[in-house]
Parts: C-alpha cells; structure tokens; sequence
C-alpha cells in the first residue's frame, strides 16, 4: 500500500488514541477521586465483579489482540504485510470506543472528577506521561508507535496511578500545613463547645437533628452534607468557624484506626456521640475489632469532664457504654434499654398519617414527654434520641425541643418522599448505603400502605468476607417485603437472586438491569398510581429524575449550604444557654 496512505492511517490513529487517552485519565482519575486517592480503598474497588470489568472486559481482550500482532510485526519483518490492515484495525478500535463513550454520554452514564487541586495535578501528569512516552517513541524510532499507542492504552490504569504516586507528596505536605493551622485556631477559642460525632451509620443524620435542635438557642456551625475527614473537619475550622459560633458540631468518618483521633486532636470535642459499629467498611478495617478501636477513638479523645453518648440500641456501642469511666448517657429508640442508665429513650412510638408520634422518657423521670416529626423509620427515632439527648445536655427545653424539630426534613436522599410518575410514591433513600440503612429502608416499606412495593438496589461495597452473607439476608428481606426488585450491578446478582425467590419473591419480578434508561423504561411500563419505589444506596441520579412526577419542582431540593441556615439566631439568645 502507498506509504501516503499509511501515514494518514497512523496520523488518524494518533489523534483517535489522544480523544481515548484523555477519556480513560479523566476516569481513572475520578475512580482514585472517589476513593480519595487511598490505595486501599481502591484495592476494596477492585473486590467486586462490577468493578473488575472495568479492566477485564471485552474493550481489554481487544486491546491485548491487537497489541500482539502490533508486537510480531515489529519483531518480525516478514509480517510488515499486515502493516495497513492492523492500522485499520487499531484506527477502527478507536473510532469505536470513542463512538461507545458518546453514547455513554447521551445515556448519562459517564462520571466526571471534581476539578480540585489534586485532581488537576493527577490530570496533568497522567497526561504527561502518556504524552511523553509517545514523544520519546518517535523521538527514538516511528516505528514502534502502534505498538506505543496500544501498550499505553492497555496500561492506562497503571499510567494513571503514575500521577497519584507523584501527587503525594505535594498532597501531604498541603495536608500537614491544613492540619496544623486547624489546630492553632481551634486552641485559641476556649469557649467553644465542639460535639464529635462518629459511627458505622447514622452519623450525618443525628448531626443535622443536632443541629437542628441546638440551632433554636445557639449559633451552631457544622460541617458540610458527609464529609467528615480529617480535611474536611480542618477545612471548616480554617474557612468557616470564628468567635461569633456557640458550638461546632463534627462529624468523624475514618476508614482505619488512629483517623479519628487525629480527627479529635484537631476539633477537640466536649461532646462525644457513638452513633452505631457495624461491617460498613470492614474490608478497609480488617476486622470488626479494628473498626469498634477506630469508632472508641472518639470516647477516648474526651476530657475527664467531658461527655460520652452513645446509642443503645446497636449492642456493640451499648458494651462501650458500661466499660466507658466517663461522664456518659445512653439513648435507645425503645423502652427496653436499660431504664436506669442516664439519657433520653422513645417510651412508645407511633407511626401516624404524616410522621412519627414518640413518647419520650427521660432517665428514670416518671412524666413523658409527646413529640412529633414528619421523620420516617425506627432508625430515625434513634437518630433523633440522640440528639435530644445532647440538647438537653447543653440546658434546652422539652419546648425548645420541638420548635427544633418542626424544623427537621428528611436529609436529601435518605427516606426523601417524592411524587413519582403516574401518582406513585418514590422514596429517595440513595444518600449512601449501610447494612443497617438497607434494613431500616426496608422496615419503613413494610410498614406503608402501597398496591406495589418496588425496589431499586445498588448492592453495598467495601463488607469484606461477610459480603456474601450480608446480600443474602438483604436479598431475604427484599423477598418479604417487596413485589419486584431491579438490582443495577451484577454483583452479589445471583445471591439476592436465590434469597429473594426463596422468600416470596416471583422469579419473574427480581431482575438485574445495569443500564439506568433501561431501568427507567422498565419502571415506566409496570409503575402504576399508589405504588411505592424504594430507591437504596447510590442509584444514578438519571434514575431519579427518571422516575419523578414534574410537580416535585425546585421545592424538593435544600440548599446543599445548611452553615448559614444554622447560624440564624440572634446573639440575644445567648444569655439563657448553658454550656455543658
């Protein structure tokens, strides 16, 4: 073939390979984004089949082929016959994965980094490296640039990693100086009272219900929607906090021990909540005894005269609250729990037209106290008994207490009722997902009246060696409870499967769709008026929207913003608080 030919073939390649390079550095940049460029979060990534096939698919067999014969016509002149014919193929690999991630785009299922600071340094030097290398091929010798070209594609992952490894460094160092001018600030504000709040679940729950309450009587900032690392807690310190705040509310994730302490050294509580310790994570922890260490790093971090709450009716936490020697208070969602130990507990609940009707006792009182919340859920009733609990430690009235609570709205998508199409009820619980979240969900549809119950499944990640028992209770009590089940993942698929069949389910209504239009079509024809749509851990936003009736409007939505929302009360209010 015309050697003209051949050089516009191998141009053409060059350019489809810089649109496909660029496409795989920006995803595997947001893959190490959302697993905070941790290596070992994303070695628990690669734990699921899902996930695995983002490698080992089709697109990686084709990539493998065509790097091959590329390699024997290097090596083997004889073979240079087959020089246009494999520029072709290459060229065609190309036009087509591109055409593939266009049509990706148009179904909204491609996903994006946050442009911040370190995502732009692993972009540009991912990009370097794969530009650098080809430049040092043709620098060298033109003819091994298909071989270059397929070889970089087929190593993208590994070449992106390049650019979190140097990252790092410069990461660290911009981390140590964000720490350290957090910890001077806070040192310098002695009255402040600062609550941490930590836990397997449940935690940006009760720390929006506390500070919903504390807000009728303090200037309460808080972090932001579930960041709760170390960085997120400085951030807000250095930003945010300043002399004219009662009390700083923090919530405290880690995903291995010593986290949260360093976490603590920095915000300094008073106040300790220990919302719940199950598997969430346990991948990452090691061992459920790792993550009850990591959680306890929160009690220990305490003054002598500080304060320790914890939740009574997740066992584990309760076995902490006698072995703990500091002030402290339990609080539990029923009337079981040990009646004489200190704190706050639902003496009765009752489930009414538009809410929760609790009856509230306080240690060994004998009057209860009646509130109601528009909260869904047994789980909520105890995330809303701890923060009573914390606001009736810091001096606020029964009354106080309700005007706080009339102010709860169920944290965006968790439990959120939506209208949905054709006057169904779609409740939005995809805020994050949790063995004890996905249960909770579940009780709350059992407990509602609907002519279908429909349920839309992320199944849960990061569960370690209890993955597998986890997707088969979860898949039992979907059979129980639900008519039809669509499970978007093909991982852990066939447990849910058996478990939903075995236990009520038709084999006909459990069903595994992992593209989201696919999933809205398939709602559309079945979704009749009065059914009810669970939607459970991190569904694609597309199926959301899919699925939601226009009169939801822009009311649904808060403002992802709620520092300025808890900040609102007037300085005068200050004379009749109490500090504890």
């Amino acid at each position: 073939m015309n050697d003209n030919v051949i050089i516009f073939l191998h141009l053409a390649i060059l350019g489809f390979w810089v649109l496909t390079a660029l496409k795989n550095i920006i995803f595997w940049t947001y893959v190490w984004q959302i697993k905070e460029y941790r290596l070992d979060r994303m070695t628990a990534y690669f734990e699921l089949p899902s996930s695995r096939a983002t490698i080992l698919n089709a697109r990686f067999l084709l990539s493998l082929a065509l790097l091959c014969m590329s390699v024997v016509m290097v090596l083997w002149q004889g073979f240079w016959f087959i020089d246009w014919p494999l520029s072709v193929a290459i060229l065609a690999f190309y036009v087509l994965m591109l055409l593939r991630f266009f049509e990706q785009v148009r179904r909204k299922e491609t996903h994006y980094p946050q442009i911040t600071s370190r995502a732009a340094m692993v972009l540009v030097v991912s990009a370097l490296v794969h530009l650098g290398i080809v430049a040092a091929v043709l620098q060298f010798d033109n003819t091994y640039l298909l071989v270059a070209l397929v070889t970089i594609d087929f190593l993208a992952p590994v070449l992106c990693s390049i650019g979190v490894v140097v990252s790092t460094p410069i990461a660290r160092i911009m981390k140590r100086r964000i720490l350290e001018g957090a910890r001077r600030k806070r040192e310098q504000m002695k009255g402040l009272l600062v609550i941490g709040i930590t836990g397997s679940y449940g935690k940006t729950s009760t720390k929006e219900f506390i500070v919903a309450l504390l807000s009728e009587r303090f200037k309460v900032l808080t972090t932001v929607a579930n960041n709760n690392t170390e960085m997120s807690v400085a951030r807000t310190i250095l930003n945010d906090l300043n002399n004219s705040y009662d009390i700083f509310v923090a919530e405290m994730g880690a995903y291995k021990k010593g986290e949260i302490a360093t976490t603590a050294s920095i915000a300094q509580p008073t106040i300790g909540v220990l919302t719940g310790i199950g598997p969430q994570h346990l991948s990452l922890f090691g061992s459920m005894q790792n993550t009850q260490k990591a959680k306890y790093e929160l009690i220990e971090a305490l003054p002598e005269k500080g304060l320790a709450v914890f939740n009574g009716d997740n066992d584990i936490v309760k076995d902490l609250f006698y072995q703990c020697e500091k002030p402290k208070r339990l609080y539990a969602s029923n009337a079981f729990v040990d009646k004489n130990a200190p704190g706050v507990r639902a003496e009765s609940t009752k489930y009414i037209n538009k809410g929760t009707e609790i009856k509230v006792r306080e240690g060994q009182k004998q009057k209860t106290e009646t509130i109601t919340t528009d909260l869904l859920g047994k789980h909520n009733v105890s995330n809303l008994m701890g923060a009573i609990t914390v606001a009736r430690e810091v001096g606020m009235s029964f009354d106080e207490i309700r005007q706080g609570i009339k102010k709860i709205e169920s944290i965006e998508h968790t439990l959120k009722p939506l209208y949905g199409l054709n006057e169904s009820l779609v409740i939005d619980d995809s805020y994050s997902g949790n063995m004890h979240g996905v249960f909770a969900a579940l009780d709350v549809l059992q407990r509602m009246q609907g002519k279908q119950k429909i349920m839309i499944f992320l199944p849960l990640i990061e569960l370690g060696s209890i993955a597998e028992k986890a997707h088969k209770d979860i898949g039992a009590k979907i059979g129980e409870v639900c008519d039809a089940c669509i499970v978007v993942s093909q991982d852990y698929f066939p447990i849910l499967y058996e478990e939903a069949v075995k236990h009520g389910m038709h084999k006909d209504k459990m069903l595994c769709i992992t593209k989201p239009d696919q999933v809205v079509q398939h709602i559309k024809e079945m979704v009749q008026k009065q059914d009810i749509i669970l939607l459970e851990n991190r569904i694609n936003p597309s199926i959301t929207q899919g699925l939601l009736a226009k009169k939801n409007g822009n009311g649904s939505e808060k403002s992802k913003d709620k520092k300025n929302q808890n900040a609102t009360k007037d300085q005068k209010n200050k004379k009749d608080k109490k500090k504890k």
